[in-house]
C-alpha cells in the first residue's frame, strides 16, 4: 500500500469514526456498539442490521440491554 493510499484510507477512518461518535450521543449503546465494531475492522454493514434489530427490540418494549 503506497503512503497516499494509506494516508487517505487512514483519514477517511477518522471521518467515519467521528461520525459514529457523534451518533453515540443520539442512540447510546447502540452508537458504542457500532465505533466497536468499526474499530475491530469488522463489517458495518453486516452488523448494523443486527443492531438494528436490537435497537427496534428495545423501543418496542424488550429489554436486551
Amino acid at each position: 500500500m503506497t503512503n497516499y493510499i494509506r494516508s487517505r484510507y487512514l483519514k477517511k477512518k477518522k471521518e467515519i469514526i467521528a461520525i459514529l461518535a457523534q451518533f453515540r450521543a443520539r442512540i447510546g449503546k447502540v452508537g458504542d456498539k457500532l465505533i466497536f465494531l468499526y474499530t475491530s475492522r469488522n463489517s458495518i454493514r453486516k452488523h448494523y442490521c443486527n443492531i438494528v434489530k436490537q435497537k427496534n427490540n428495545v423501543f418496542a418494549g424488550s429489554s436486551n440491554y
